[in-house]
């Protein structure tokens, strides 16, 4: 009995010096070897005191290893600890125009690798987020579920790419409280006016292979053309709202959230027939950085250099957030529009790293 005591002594010395910090494997092994051991002994007929002895110490022994691994609370690998979420940060991501559930999905998930939990990703399409009739539409659809509204919630970042950042404040003019402690405004903004459309319309013309058409209408021409497309937009948006509240008033059937609704599309619908676009720029200030759900602090991401974006827009709207309050923050960045996510898989990747050092770590 002197030998099998001073065997599980010196293994459990040997272990104590290690620190058991292998993987499990390792004590599988050491329970088999020493289970091998016990039956080896018992079988040469050393007697039944001798194997019972053997079995009382490597069960001993099997208790204290899974004590040890229970008292290593949820310890992972240095490998496992890189991608495990962290502290539960999470985060709202809205797409630019026309990105595809996949380039959004890896999105979230750089998010999740950079220890945010809980990351939605919100779609801009191009059809909603290009003229006032889609902006209104979008503000029904989010005024229409009130605070059951799954974005109705304060989250650690709000990420706008590009047009993402008109479609966070269609939400927020719905009366949506999405509120965030960061704001990151990531190759945008492309305010609502024609001539920040124009010049996103015009590169996107020059990358699709259309250059030449751009080339041929100025920016002002395209300014004016979207104008004038707005105007009529907005004229017979206008018109069909009016027939359809008077259509409810003599029904008797008033939709719930139509007073903040019918007010927004008014006032959106007269700026856009008189071409009073500045109101509707100023009033996209006030609801997303003076209201009580304002952020904390604003980054601004973007290429100096981006042809999608009017200079112009980006600097006046960094200097009417510094002065309204929250902090601001300007990081400039080398690749193309939104180009940290757009494009194939590997090229990607690539850009991962260089925008993850820009997320804001609560």
């Amino acid at each position: 009995m002197s030998a099998v005591l001073r065997s599980t002594l010196a293994l459990l010395v040997i272990g104590s010096a290690k620190g058991f910090s292998g993987p499990m494997q390792r004590t599988s092994r050491v329970q088999g070897h020493l289970r091998q051991s016990a039956a080896s002994k018992a079988s040469t007929g050393r007697g039944q005191g001798t194997g019972s002895s053997w079995s009382l110490v490597c069960l001993a022994l099997a208790a204290g290893l899974q004590a040890r691994k229970q008292a290593r609370g949820g310890r992972v690998s240095r490998k496992e600890a890189i991608t495990m979420p962290s502290s539960g940060l999470s985060a709202v991501v809205f797409g630019w125009f026309g990105a595809t559930p996949r380039e959004l999905e890896l999105v979230q998930r750089m998010y999740k690798k950079n220890g945010y939990q809980e990351v939605s990703v919100v779609q801009s399409p191009i059809k909603q987020m290009t003229s006032p009739r889609g902006w209104c539409s979008a503000v029904k659809a989010h005024s229409q579920l009130g605070a059951a509204h799954p974005l109705a919630r304060n989250v650690d970042v709000v990420h706008c790419l590009s047009g993402g950042f008109l479609n966070f404040y269609l939400l927020r003019a719905a009366g949506i409280p999405l509120s965030c402690s960061s704001l990151l405004l990531d190759s945008t903004p492309i305010l609502p006016k024609p001539k920040a459309f124009a010049t996103f319309s015009r590169q996107y013309m020059a990358d699709a292979g259309k250059g030449g058409v751009a080339r041929w209408l100025p920016l002002r021409v395209c300014a004016g053309m979207i104008h004038s497309r707005w105007v009529l937009s907005g004229c017979i948006f206008l018109l069909q709202e009016r027939l359809r509240v008077w259509r409810e008033a003599l029904l008797g059937n008033t939709e719930k959230g139509s007073a903040l609704v019918l007010h927004w599309t008014r006032f959106i619908g007269h700026s856009a027939v008189m071409g009073a676009h500045h109101r509707v720029v100023k009033h996209m200030m006030s609801t997303i950085f003076k209201s009580s759900h304002s952020p904390d602090k604003v980054i601004f991401l973007h290429n100096p250099e981006d042809p999608y974006l009017d200079a112009s827009d980006v600097v006046s709207t960094m200097a009417t957030v510094g002065s309204i309050g929250p902090g601001v923050t300007q990081r400039l960045v080398s690749t193309g529009h939104v180009q940290h996510f757009s494009g194939s898989p590997k090229k990607s990747s690539q850009h991962l790293h260089l925008l993850a050092q820009w997320i804001p770590k609560e």
